[in-house]
């Protein structure tokens, strides 16, 4: 039996009570309709990499993967920067975007490497599991938008940078209703932060 799996990086509980609020702000605007999906609280996160349909017989060894990976990796800090409707060429989705980090960037990097080393040396296939694209720090907290302007979506007055220790191995399962996560594991980023 095969489970489509991905890596993210658990929010805060500061950002998530900031997103509750939030949610409930749309579904008082005027634009607000029934199709728009918000995410559920317990979805929400940031992706390091999506690794697509794996077997179960083969999931500990991914675990092993990313539990090294984690394992050179200080705490990462993120600085929310604003919302934004994405992606650019067709706006469907409210994206919380971060500052790009280098932290961030390398864990991404070096899961997706590993991950598409692994993947190839046991099926014998090349999988794609690196994004070719930049790789934008966010939270993805609303789909199927309709079209209204930027500065029409509600404030999410989030000031402070969250600093997040571990990330997750996660299934994610597909319903009509939209996607729900579970989180199979979590692994604590445990290289110490340099001194000044």
């Amino acid at each position: 039996m095969k489970k489509r799996l991905f890596v993210g990086l658990p929010v805060s509980t500061q950002f998530t009570a900031h997103y509750c609020q939030f949610s409930k702000n749309v579904k008082n605007s005027d634009w607000y309709t029934k199709n728009i999906r918000l995410t559920p609280p317990k979805n929400l996160h940031i992706t390091v990499s999506f690794i697509g349909y794996v077997d179960e017989v083969l999931i500990p060894d991914v675990q092993t993967i990313i539990h090294n990976c984690a394992g050179s990796v200080e705490p990462i800090p993120f600085r929310f920067i604003g919302l934004c409707l994405a992606p650019p060429r067709d706006p469907r989705m409210i994206w919380a975007v971060f500052e790009e980090n280098k932290l961030f960037r390398q864990l991404v990097s070096d899961v997706g490497t590993q991950l598409e080393a692994y993947v190839e040396k046991v099926t014998g296939a090349k999988p794609h599991i690196i994004e070719k694209r930049e790789v934008i720090p966010h939270v993805t907290l609303a789909r199927d938008m309709p079209v209204v302007p930027a500065d029409a979506l509600p404030a999410f007055p989030m000031k402070k940078p969250i600093v997040i220790r571990e990330c997750g191995l996660y299934e994610s399962k597909l319903f009509r209703s939209g996607a729900r996560y579970t989180r199979l594991s979590s692994f604590r980023f445990t290289r110490c932060c340099p001194r000044a």
